[in-house]
């Protein structure tokens, strides 16, 4: 995974030097240290990153914090992704899949200074970083993207990993910190300026075969076959998109917490395809939404890949078909499902969102629920045509694309895990 890293470096520097519309820029983390609830008064700077717990009662939290860039006019954050090398895992339980939140600082502090005492206040939940021992020695990327916008050009992002509310991992994960040679570090994609909306599902349920007058819309959302079929509904009611704009992505977004037939699907690594269709109609409501009155389904419009490995992380998946095909202003409606797959997800619904262990998190509930991720660019100047290799949608083939294949250099996708030895 080093060489993956020093790939991804190496790209970015290259793009940024070709002064293209869209480049990607890399920064390093401008001051970081961790803090200890047990060493109330120490200070923490020069030595690696810890967040975690594994004392009942006993925290770390770790603390970021980095310069943005100053963009020209017309330009915007495309994309950001915080990068950590893990150096290692601690505590009573290495074993544990950890989903640790990454909180806004709102609060000063310092490397200097900073101890548990005087750790700063912090706000919202942006994103949570997934890690298990077996990441040890390996990059870790978590996309930041939204804290970045928010922070803005010329500004600075400071996030905190882990919080003193949490009391239940019994574990904990360390990071090289900017002393140790891997310095944590910011991915930014620059590009055209634009506008980052998330929708929240006015309503969500699953439904299933055999209890087919069943209401299921105060627990998670679910799809497969075991014994049974089981299909997910959601609806969204889309922005009012101005003559001037365009949809220029849109993204079905899941947190999968666990599946409902654990070990059922075998290899935990087998990807498994849920399509995504529309349903023929809107009317539909979570509060009598059930097997035997759910809408007749249309076209697909999308293809859902996940696999048991996948516990503890957001899944998405690209929708823009649908939304360009509901339109302005109009409702976006949808099943996933797939009638053959032993593999049954589990994603946290509008209604049924993580237990104890994010109370206190102010926004934890609106993180995990589902949403629609959309992007909107000013309508300028169009394609004439689709090139190959354009992955960043930008009308040309050149680094940054290269920068964008190589966040998953070495991933492979078979359903069938001998096939990507």
């Amino acid at each position: 995974m080093k060489i993956k890293k020093l790939l991804i470096l190496g790209i970015s520097v290259v793009a940024l030097m070709s002064f293209n519309l869209s480049y990607a820029f890399v920064t390093d983390v401008n001051q970081d240290c961790y803090v200890d609830s047990w060493n109330p008064t120490t200070n923490n700077n020069n030595i690696y990153l810890i967040a975690g717990n594994y004392e009942e009662g006993r925290n770390w939290c770790s603390l970021f914090s980095f310069k943005l860039p100053t963009l020209a006019d017309g330009q915007g954050f495309a994309g950001a992704y915080l990068g950590l090398t893990q150096g290692g895992s601690g505590g009573g339980d290495t074993s544990l899949l950890l989903a640790m939140p990454i909180l806004t600082v709102t609060g000063a502090w310092t490397e200097t200074t900073c101890t548990w005492n005087n750790k700063p206040t912090t706000g919202n939940l942006v994103a949570v970083v997934e890690s298990g021992p077996g990441y040890n020695g390996e990059y870790l990327r978590t996309d930041v993207h939204k804290a970045v916008v928010d922070a803005g050009s010329g500004g600075t992002l400071n996030v905190m990993i882990g919080s003193a509310t949490l009391q239940k991992n019994l574990a904990t994960r360390q990071w090289y910190s900017k002393e140790q040679g891997w310095k944590p570090h910011l991915a930014l994609l620059i590009g055209p300026a634009q506008r980052m909306v998330s929708v929240a599902p006015t309503d969500d349920c699953y439904v299933y075969n055999w209890n087919y007058g069943a209401v299921y819309n105060s627990t998670y959302l679910t799809a497969g076959y075991w014994g049974q079929y089981y299909q997910s509904l959601l609806k969204f009611t889309l922005p009012t998109i101005a003559a001037d704009e365009v949809v220029t992505a849109a993204k079905l977004s899941l947190y999968q917490f666990g599946v409902m037939n654990s070990g059922a699907a075998g290899d935990v690594n087998n990807m498994v395809e849920f399509p995504i269709r529309e349903l023929n109609s809107s009317s539909w409501s979570e509060t009598t939404c059930a097997y035997r009155n759910m809408p007749s389904k249309g076209v697909q419009i999308g293809t859902l890949r996940t696999c048991q490995n996948y516990n503890a992380r957001r899944i998405s998946t690209d929708v823009v078909q649908g939304v360009e095909n509901a339109g302005s202003g109009g409702t976006l409606s949808i099943v996933i499902d797939n009638l053959t797959s032993s593999l049954c997800p589990k994603w946290y619904s509008k209604n049924y969102v993580p237990d104890s262990y994010y109370n206190g998190i102010p926004n934890a509930t609106d993180y995990f629920a589902p949403r629609l991720e959309l992007t909107i660019v000013k309508q300028g100047a169009q394609c004439t045509s689709v090139l190959n290799g354009d992955v960043s949608g930008d009308c040309k083939v050149n680094f940054v694309d290269v920068y964008l294949m190589a966040q998953d250099w070495l991933q492979c996708t078979w359903n069938v895990s001998t096939m990507c030895q």
